[in-house]
This record gives structure tokens, C-alpha cells and sequence, in this order.
């Protein structure tokens, strides 16, 4: 820990980001509090996908049949209660479900892009 310092300390003196009169008393706080990180999940994630593959393709002027808001939402809801219930086998089929809708929607972005950009040529 104090070599680490230490060449910090040379670092930031070469650098002159700290004059080397004020390395005379040094005070270190090395105190750790924990903070309350939301980790992404497979099932926040692809609720992430979705949501931005439709925003891009409404901002592309492409129609989709189905959005998928609300199933998504709910799919949402419902991996993290079956996760907290320990219900894994549940927990993965509705991921599989979320992995599906936005698969579907990329796809269907896919298609009508290309049907697009023929009509453009």
C-alpha cells in the first residue's frame, strides 16, 4: 500500500498537479463505505434491449406490429420475483421469453430496414 502511494505521490509531483511542499504532512482517510449498486441482470438487460431497439426504430420511421411494452415490463417484474424465491427453472423461462421478444423485434427492424433501403435505391 505504501509503494503504491508513494509512486502516486512522484506522479502527481512530476506532474505538477501537487507541489512537493505540501507532501510534508500527508493525512489518509482509507474508510470503505458500501454503496447500493444496481448490478444488471440478464432480465434488466434485455428489458434494456427491447425498450432501445423500439425507440431506434421509431426514430428510423419504422411501424412495428407489436412493441412489447407491457409483456416486457411484466416479464421484468416477474424474473425478479422468481429469482428472490429461489424458482429458478421459472426465473429462466421467462428470460427465454424476453430473449424471444427481442429477438422478434430485431428481426422484424431487420426486415423492414432492408425493405426500406431497396425502396430508397
Amino acid at each position: 500500500m505504501e509503494k503504491l502511494f508513494a509512486r502516486t505521490m512522484e506522479v502527481a509531483v512530476t506532474l505538477k498537479l501537487i507541489a512537493k511542499k505540501e507532501l510534508t504532512r500527508v493525512i489518509v482517510d482509507s474508510t470503505v463505505q458500501e454503496k447500493a449498486v444496481a448490478h444488471p441482470t440478464d432480465s434488466k438487460l434485455l428489458e434494456t434491449a427491447r425498450s432501445k431497439v423500439v425507440v431506434a426504430a421509431k426514430a428510423n420511421g419504422i411501424e412495428l406490429k407489436q412493441t412489447y411494452a407491457k409483456e416486457g415490463q411484466l416479464l421484468g417484474y416477474k424474473a425478479g420475483r422468481y429469482s428472490h424465491a429461489r424458482q429458478f427453472k421459472r426465473m429462466r423461462k421467462v428470460i427465454k421469453r424476453q430473449h424471444t421478444i427481442v429477438g422478434r423485434l430485431q428481426r422484424e427492424v431487420a426486415r423492414k430496414m432492408s425493405t426500406l433501403s431497396k425502396a430508397g435505391q
